[in-house]
């Protein structure tokens, strides 16, 4: 309570925070809320609160953003507070990056930061700010006041977190400011812009010095003129070479006309292309001073004239707002390639996604959490007796990869090949490394190298063979001479570059196909490619899929978030529970099939919903409906196993129903409604307990356990108004010793329970009529494997005698029971959902 309290006094003394505050107030304990989320911000960023406050001292009102600027407040601002992203929910943060946009003399920082991140990294952005705040006001550093560079190190040390807070809380969820209009980005395709420092300076000599200012400039820069747009309140001018292409009136603060010309010497002398020889001849302008002029009672003097470093030195666009799909930053690093090995490198990521979504699969029920077997030889088993897809079937959509004109294929046939089948003489079998087991590379063990997949995919060999002749490292000029010495692709060569390119182009596919539209600039390449390696040697070598690691990187695409050390690490105690959601910043993703109030089905279940806000759950037992949710900047939560009943059925066994008459009425009339529970374990790890409630029961169900359910299938047997063989007929004497019905109440508190010894067990629920009432059952008895497979599912009123006659092709024992899963008849898309063909 005591740094809530100093927050609020620092909120109260130093910050206008008026609108937050305003709006905190009309919720109950919203003000307090609001000083504790500052304090949690302060002691999270381990700011000085001292340092927080004479740094706002000195930024108030340095400058203000306009209509275009307050376009960008705006749409931060009025972002709802809460909103579902089920069955979880999403709130927004309390960091100060986003508390700062309700503040009118403040929030120029967050506008400038989402600004300049357009174009710069965020170092970039904090030191242009601090230059801003350091040298706006020289005449108020006394003696007693530290000298200009201590201060920039202090206001740096704060507005760095301010600047990653506004990159984490907005800019990476996808909320942006406006770009530069095309008649300003026509001037140079290349795109030139001021170093930091300089930048920072020529905003301070903007600050107000006349109704008239002149900024004479030898070419555009992009991040001065975009900034102005922004910021410049009054008539904007910009001319090239006397020639005027853009004018706006960007609004008036007062009855004052305020008019700004933008003085460009020249234009560039090229329009097309990003070429090292592009750039050269943009190099040459007329003079190399950018120069800021004032109309000063009726006389311009000047208030900057710096000399402006030469283009060629100035560092290229490295934008931190979200980015396009197959688009990634290994295609810069491979410029040196021809153009022709540039397509082959895209065209072989392509090939491989048309071979990948190809592959046929089953359900693996052999192993934990959701997973399926891949048939590489493409060839169908006559004896599985499950349903079988194709990896295409289970994603969300099909990846736009595939639609791509890139160019002519490449000139392999084969994309993958079984390794037993390969036989290259010793020769080339010592020009591959050993390749690691995926299993412990999953578990944990170094990254992959990237060679391991050579073996497998002659398409690859073909890519790497195509590379290397015009890479200049020493160990390709070395193989060419002595094809003995053992293969290690190091960074750097071209090799690895080529490589590492296709598995990100295929990473942004398997995004694309969970639903992902864009990826985060900040995106951690080496853990896509270890992903992706993976994923791939997982197929080749253990024929199997799991959701983990193609959630993990289609996340980590998504959000930017370097998982694999976290998901690895030595503070997780369980890496192989299933992950649900995943959180970066504001912004979070959480699997598509966590939802149990709705139909759930195989067919596009590999997909993931995201928004922006931090996950947590409302705990409607509250009468304020409190928001508990995730702190942790970077967090994965994972699904809670299944609660085991059976010390509970031991003590209160369930007696079999003995007349037809109890068994005729299966309808169900049992309450049922979930909600959920986020549980710390540390080390950015969360547990997601789901409870579902019934009228005596509560238990914690396992989500995933749904899919596994469903994915293995239950044979569907007709009802006894669809039984052609048997309809008609008095069934009451066919009807089994030992039959027992369950309440959806007691299918929660039982199933799967052991049959009485000595007698066939049928253990019939009653008509489950509600999404999650049906998909609970099939969780209970997924948890099971054994219950699973002695399950099937009807509806309405069950032909006893069809029943009889499975139970007994299935080899029937008198101690294992068969498990009857109804479903209602008025929902038959649910029915459809769940059943499955034997």
């Amino acid at each position: 309570m005591e740094v809530a309290a100093r927050s609020l006094d620092l909120v109260a003394r130093n910050i206008d925070l008026v609108s937050t505050l305003v709006d905190a107030t009309n919720t109950p304990g919203g003000l307090l809320n609001l000083g504790i989320q500052i304090g949690e911000w302060l002691q999270h960023e381990k700011v000085n609160r001292h340092e927080l406050k004479d740094c706002f001292e000195s930024a108030h009102g340095l400058a203000w953003p306009n209509r275009n600027g307050k376009l960008f407040r705006d749409e931060v601002r009025t972002k709802p507070a809460v909103r579902a992203l089920l069955p979880l929910f999403l709130q927004h943060s309390g960091s100060l990056g986003r508390l700062l946009v309700f503040d009118e003399a403040l929030c120029w920082i967050v506008s400038t930061t989402g600004c300049l991140l357009n174009y710069h990294p965020e170092f970039w952005v904090t030191q242009t700010i601090t230059t801003v705040i350091a040298e706006s006001k020289p005449e108020s550093h006394s003696p007693r006041k530290p000298p200009l560079e201590v201060s920039k190190i202090q206001i740096s040390s704060v507005i760095k977190k301010i600047v990653s807070s506004v990159w984490y809380n907005i800019v990476n969820t996808g909320t942006e400011t406006m770009g530069l209009p095309d008649a300003l980005a026509n001037i140079c395709t290349v795109g030139h812009h001021l170093p930091p420092e300089l930048m920072g300076r020529v905003i301070v000599a903007l600050q107000p010095h006349g109704s008239h200012m002149v900024i004479r400039s030898p070419l555009l820069y992009q991040n001065l003129a975009l900034w102005l747009l922004l910021h410049f309140h009054g008539v904007f001018l910009v001319t090239v070479s006397g020639k005027i292409v853009y004018q706006e009136d960007l609004g008036h603060p007062s009855t004052q006309r305020n008019e700004l010309e933008l003085r460009i010497a020249s234009f560039c002398q090229s329009s097309t292309g990003r070429t090292e020889q592009h750039r050269r001849v943009c190099s040459s302008p007329q003079h190399d001073h950018i120069e800021v002029l004032g109309n000063v009672a009726g006389k311009f003097e000047s208030f900057l004239d710096k000399k402006v470093p030469h283009p060629a030195s100035l560092p290229q666009t490295d934008a931190q707002t979200r980015q396009e799909l197959y688009n990634p930053k290994p295609m810069r690093e491979t410029a040196g390639l021809p153009e022709s090995s540039r397509i082959w490198i895209r065209c072989t990521a392509q090939e491989i996604s048309r071979w990948l979504l190809n592959l046929s699969i089953s359900s693996a029920d052999d192993t934990e959490g959701y997973a399926f077997n891949v048939n590489i030889d493409q060839q169908v088993d006559s004896d599985i007796s499950r349903p079988i897809w194709k990896i295409v079937d289970i994603l969300k959509r099909m990846p736009g990869i595939l639609n791509k004109k890139w160019g002519k294929c490449p000139p392999s046939i084969v994309v993958a090949e079984r390794i037993e089948d390969t036989s290259p003489d010793e020769t080339e079998r010592d020009t591959f490394s050993p390749v690691p087991p995926a299993n412990k590379i999953r578990k944990g063990q170094p990254s992959p190298m990237l060679e391991s997949l050579l073996p497998h995919f002659p398409i690859l060999r073909d890519l790497v063979n195509n590379v290397k002749v015009y890479c200049e490292c020493v160990m390709c000029k070395t193989e060419s001479t002595d094809k003995k010495i053992k293969k290690n692709i190091r960074g750097g060569c071209f090799q690895h570059l080529a490589l590492s390119e296709v598995l990100i182009l295929l990473s942004h596919a398997v995004a694309d196909a969970f639903g992902v539209d864009d990826t985060s600039a900040r995106r951690d390449t080496d853990t896509l490619v270890d992903f992706m390696t993976i994923i791939l040697l997982c197929i080749v070598e253990e024929k199997s899929i799991d959701w983990n690691s193609w959630f993990c990187l289609a996340g980590s695409v998504l959000l930017g978030c370097p998982i694999r050390e976290t998901l690895f690490g030595d503070g997780v105690e369980d890496s192989s529970r299933p992950i649900c959601a995943l959180q970066y910043g504001s912004l979070a993703a959480v699997a598509g099939w966590l939802d149990m109030n709705k139909e759930l089905k195989v067919d596009g279940s590999f997909s993931l919903n995201y928004g922006e806000g931090k996950l947590g759950t409302i705990n409607e037992d509250d009468s304020d409906n409190q928001f508990r949710g995730i702190v942790s900047e970077f967090a994965f939560v994972q699904t809670e196993q299944m609660e085991n009943t059976t010390s509970y059925n031991k003590l209160h066994p369930k007696a079999p129903d003995r007349s037809w008459s109890e068994m005729r009425d299966l309808t169900d009339h049992s309450k049922a409604q979930s909600d959920c529970i986020l549980v710390s374990l540390g080390h950015n790890v969360y547990r997601l307990l789901t409870r579902v409630k019934s009228d005596t029961h509560s238990r914690i169900i396992d989500p995933t356990e749904v899919m596994v359910g469903i994915a293995v299938g239950i044979p569907l047997l007709p009802n006894l108004q669809d039984c052609a063989e048997h309809a008609g007929r008095d069934q009451s004497l066919s009807l089994p010793e030992n039959m027992t019905s369950y309440s959806f109440d007691e299918v929660l508190g039982r199933w799967p329970e052991a049959g009485e010894p000595g007698l066939s067990n049928y253990f019939v629920s009653s008509f489950l009529d509600t999404n999650l009432k049906v998909n609970v059952a099939y969780a209970l008895l997924a948890d099971s494997r054994e219950a699973h497979n002695r399950a099937i599912s009807t509806s309405e009123i069950p032909c006893v005698e069809c029943i009889t006659e499975y139970h007994g092709k299935k080899g029937a024992r008198n101690d294992k029971p068969l498990y009857i899963v109804n479903a209602a008849s008025h929902t038959p898309k649910l029915k459809r959902a769940i059943m499955a063909t034997p």
